[in-house]
């Protein structure tokens, strides 16, 4: 787990990338319900893989940029690796990029967090972070909140 700085850009609010958790300085005053939520959402993403898909997705846009300007000067089309680079690319943005999934990475990772910490800490941590984070109105952020088990 890594704390952020007061003075990072996003001070409420926790992210995971590959094995590692961010904890914004905020958090650090929240209820202890909040901040088991928070950890144990993080941990459903990592849990799941979502945050190494993420990765790759970068990885394949550096392989792709490298691939290309290797071949820039060499032939004005692009090569087997340049296209293979290509294709998987498009196949981890679609994987990474599209909305249902993103949607469906996020039930997951409350499901994980109620699971670890029961159904009354992940609702009451995401509605935290919800009121936090002037989001309440989002008919996504409602929408994962119902399954937690809000009524509006």
């Amino acid at each position: 787990m890594v704390f952020l700085p007061r003075w990072w850009p996003y001070p409420i609010g926790a992210w995971s990338y590959l094995q590692f958790v961010f904890i914004g300085a905020g958090v650090l005053d929240a209820p202890d319900d909040v901040r088991h939520y928070l950890v144990a959402h993080e941990y459903g993403h990592i849990h799941g893989n979502h945050t190494v898909l993420h990765f790759l997705y970068w990885l394949g846009a550096l392989l792709l940029v490298l691939v290309y300007v290797g071949h820039l000067h060499h032939v004005p089309h692009l090569t087997a690796p340049g296209l293979v680079a290509l294709l998987l690319l498009v196949a981890v943005a679609f994987m990474v990029g599209l909305p249902s999934l993103q949607r469906e990475r996020e039930y997951q990772a409350d499901a994980v967090a109620a699971l670890l910490y029961g159904r009354s800490a992940a609702l009451a941590g995401s509605f935290w972070m919800a009121e936090k984070t002037g989001n309440l109105s989002n008919a996504f952020r409602q929408s994962r909140l119902r399954r937690l088990g809000w009524s509006s």
